[in-house]
């Protein structure tokens, strides 16, 4: 398991929210991922893809 995951029932609680608001927002975006949202405008993409690379990579899973 990787814990770097969003917790699903964190998630979910705050997507809810987010649908319950009014008016409903054009798009639903928990905090954790407004990052990788809008990576690539703003030019963080790379970085953000390397920092990823890394975590994935010394998963339990991951390692031979």
């Amino acid at each position: 398991m990787n814990p770097q995951a969003l917790p699903r029932d964190e998630v979910a609680a705050e997507a809810m929210q987010l649908l319950s608001l009014i008016p409903t927002p054009d798009e639903i975006l928990v905090e954790r991922v407004v990052t990788h949202r809008w990576a690539e405008c703003d030019g963080t993409y790379d970085e953000l893809v390397a920092r990823r690379s890394q975590a994935l990579a010394v998963l339990p899973s991951r390692q031979g």
